[in-house]
């Protein structure tokens, strides 16, 4: 249900709106024939204003892989094989075992190294 509310963003979409939202894919997919046109009319401000508040919430779908390829990295994640790691990359090495790698973890400042096989 959209109910007036204080706080909204380009063409009266809220937070509240969409935490409401079950179906966010099934929205974003409705949205896809359009975006391009929709991007192209907001102005720089409505533009912000959509990556500042929205964007959390439209990225984890309009990017979303297939359920062959969920399952197949689930499984390699449950197995140990494949970890995921949110931050900012530094700089890469390669190395005979692989790539050794130097980020900065998501909310922390002091460097990590990791040997890894692959990025």
């Amino acid at each position: 249900m959209l109910v007036e509310k204080k706080k909204r963003f380009p063409h009266g979409v809220c937070h509240e709106d969409l935490n409401e939202l079950e179906e966010v894919p099934g929205v974003i997919d409705a949205l896809r024939p359009f975006t391009q046109k929709i991007w192209q009319k907001w102005d720089w401000a409505e533009r912000r204003k959509f990556v500042r508040h929205l964007r959390a919430y439209w990225e984890p779908h309009r990017h979303r892989a297939s359920p062959e390829a969920l399952a197949i990295k689930k499984k390699l994640e449950s197995s140990g094989r494949l970890v995921g790691h949110r931050g900012r990359l530094l700089s890469r090495f390669e190395n005979v075992a692989g790539l050794e790698v130097e980020f900065v973890e998501f909310r922390q400042s002091e460097p990590k190294w990791l040997q890894v096989s692959s990025l």
